[in-house]
């Protein structure tokens, strides 16, 4: 796993005191956005799926500077 992305940000997956995972956490309430800095792509899947079930459900933000 790399630990930064090509712009020098520190890529990890976080877990909380009760084993939940920050990263999906923050998937499932419209925070974050899945992207994929190779060879980093153990929870792909797991990521866009939670990404796309959001987007149905109309909870997904998203952010674009100008």
């Amino acid at each position: 796993m790399e630990k930064l992305d090509p712009y020098d940000r520190t890529l990890a997956y976080v877990y909380l005191q009760d084993d939940r995972m920050l990263n999906e956490e923050l998937l499932r309430e419209g925070l974050a956005k899945v992207v994929v800095f190779e060879p980093n792509k153990k929870y792909l899947e797991q990521f866009k799926t939670i990404e796309k079930s959001n987007r149905r459900k109309n909870w997904y933000v998203e952010c674009k500077s100008r």
